[in-house]
């Protein structure tokens, strides 16, 4: 079980750096095309939508 929770507290930071860095590529949507920044949104609904340590 304490291998689990492990698991689940590194999943859980990985998930939060992945968080970060899409929060910070937003900071440049100026110089991104429609489509770069509808891919960013995709990855960021589809990543809130299945991971349950993000709700």
């Amino acid at each position: 079980m304490q291998f689990k929770n492990a698991v689940e507290r590194d999943i859980e930071h990985l998930l939060a750096e992945l968080v970060y860095c899409l929060n910070a590529l937003r900071q440049f949507r100026e110089q991104w095309t429609l489509n770069d920044i509808q891919q960013v949104e995709l990855i960021l609904a589809d990543f809130k939508q299945h991971v349950p340590a993000y709700h």
